[in-house]
């Protein structure tokens, strides 16, 4: 009877802990500009546009496509933006941690232990909304180690985790770092011909996914990662950011990475354990995908990167069998005290003002331009801050700026062509007739694959270009390259117009297609292209 009662006890701790973590998520529930991005390209989707975000070019600015067939689903149905990718969101973060909780935590105890490092921390909950494809990435890590770590290999369960590994790929595809030792540990487990078939078969929806891309929009990978990568910064100064990048997050958000930290403590600590190299593979994952963020420089969004790491990491400690005793349970809360005490704004106890007090503005961007991307946005697209008779995103409180009411003023019935670095909520509210030109290249096919300018002060994912004389003149003309005034630039982009507005099955965009993804244009005629532009970089580094 005792054991029962205590059984029963440790079912409602359990409950009330998610309980908990749900009305935490609802709480700190927001949408980020970026997210918009994602939601332009799904609404010219719905209107019979294609898949693209300026309607005039084929163009991936989108870096989820799994997140956004999920997203497109619904928006079918609402035909809305906002509260549907709100739920969503809300409902697979729901999703995922529930699974945690009952199928993949040793026990209730270790469970509702892990529950609180999760609203515990500011990345997870932060990004468990946002409308980004954090949530659909968690969903699939806990699918993942719950078959990983609880079931025993077999070819069944080996395809499971690679359909699962592929799923999480085409959501993010970095994502990948994490889930390669594991799946390399089950492979070279089973080492046979049936299990590579198995491997390959698991991963069609990711392999489909590239050969659509690359026929679709010319180019396997995203806009954004060519917008991003092809930097041509230093790589010592990518990774002195990433580091910063690091400790600006040990400083708002301590425990995420504290909690990874304790789960590579924790691996060494049972190196005689039986099933040491199994879960010793899902640490290299965790610490295969942080040297990844190192090494890119992080991301201009504080903690966002760290959010699926941490969740597998608690995944990780929470599967093992640990006796607690009372003093060991005052021991975890003295330091969660601590953790919770010396973090700038821990999740559980946020309000309706957060982001309107004073002091918040010293901290929202730090001195290398890394963003509390929440505290910046919550009072426009807060879901705690709805207004009566009003629908977010509203006036933005940090540049008093309403890109909603910005973008709706220019929507027009006829094309119209500008420059705005801020492209999200104001290029979904302005409408399809609206051809943005954002100076990042973010979904800009000729600035992504132009050299960036170099500025010392720069930051992640940011990477300003110098828009070519004449280039907008172009797209106001209907795309005629002779008002682009400098002719490599011209005869260049000439061969991404074909690319991005040909024909799909025309053979000369086939030849173009080839020749870009295999280098003749920057290794043959079109080499000179990025010495063409790389002064730009020490002019403005002079200013």
């Amino acid at each position: 009877m005792l054991i029962d009662k205590a059984t029963r006890k440790e079912k409602y701790i359990l409950f009330s802990a998610l309980a908990v973590f749900a009305i935490i998520v609802c709480r700190n529930a927001w949408l980020g500009d970026d997210s918009y991005i994602t939601f332009r390209t799904i609404d010219n989707f719905m209107n019979g546009y294609g898949l693209r975000w300026n309607i005039a070019e084929r163009v991936q600015t989108y870096t989820h496509p799994l997140w956004l067939i999920v997203i497109s689903f619904f928006y079918f149905f609402t035909q809305e933006a906002y509260f549907t990718s709100l739920f969503i969101s809300i409902a697979i973060s729901f999703c995922a941690v529930t699974i945690f909780a009952y199928k993949t935590a040793s026990s209730r105890v270790t469970a509702v232990i892990g529950l609180i490092m999760l609203f515990s921390s500011k990345s997870f909950v932060d990004y468990s909304t946002s409308g980004l494809e954090n949530p659909l990435s968690y969903l699939l890590a806990a699918l993942f180690f719950m078959v990983y770590l609880k079931k025993e290999l077999s070819l069944k369960n080996f395809f499971s985790l690679s359909l699962i590994a592929s799923l999480a790929v085409l959501n993010r595809m970095d994502t990948l770092l994490i889930y390669i030792p594991s799946l390399a540990f089950c492979f070279f487990r089973l080492r046979s011909l049936k299990s590579l078939t198995l491997l390959i078969l698991g991963f069609i929806p990711f392999i489909a996914w590239e050969l659509f891309s690359l026929i679709y929009y010319g180019f396997p990978f995203p806009n954004t990662a060519y917008a991003k990568l092809n930097t041509g910064i230093p790589k010592t100064e990518l990774i002195q950011r990433g580091f910063h990048y690091f400790t600006n997050s040990l400083r708002i958000d301590p425990i995420t990475l504290a909690v990874i930290a304790s789960a590579a403590i924790f691996i060494f600590a049972i190196r005689k354990n039986k099933d040491f190299t199994k879960i010793f593979c899902v640490l290299c994952g965790i610490l295969l995908y942080l040297g990844y963020v190192l090494k890119i420089g992080g991301c201009f969004m504080s903690g966002r990167f760290f959010s699926v790491p941490f969740f597998v990491s608690v995944m990780l400690i929470a599967n093992h069998n640990f006796t607690f005793s009372r003093n060991h349970f005052l021991v975890l809360g003295a330091v969660w005290l601590v953790f919770m005490g010396i973090s700038q704004s821990p999740p559980f106890l946020r309000r309706a003002t957060y982001g309107l007090l004073p002091k918040h503005k010293i901290w929202v961007t730090d001195t290398h331009k890394i963003t509390d991307e929440q505290l910046f946005y919550f009072q426009s697209t807060g879901l705690i801050n709805l207004k009566k008779g009003r629908k977010p995103p509203y006036e933005q409180n940090f540049f008093n700026l309403d890109l909603a009411q910005e973008g709706l003023k220019l929507r027009k019935p006829f094309t119209q062509v500008m420059k705005f670095p801020i492209i999200g909520i104001l290029g979904y509210y302005a409408g399809p007739s609206l051809h943005i030109v954002d100076s990042y290249g973010l979904a800009d096919p000729l600035l992504a694959h132009l050299p960036s300018i170099y500025n010392p002060d720069w930051r992640t994912g940011h990477f300003r270009r110098k828009i070519p004389d004449g280039y907008i003149e172009t797209i106001e003309n209907n795309f005629d390259i002779s008002t682009i005034k400098d002719p490599v630039i011209a005869k260049y982009y000439e061969k991404i117009s074909i690319v991005t507005r040909g024909k799909i099955f025309a053979t000369e965009r086939l030849k173009a297609i080839y020749w870009f993804n295999f280098g003749k244009y920057f290794t043959n005629e079109y080499s000179k292209l990025k010495n063409h532009l790389l002064r730009y970089r020490f002019i403005e580094a002079r200013k």
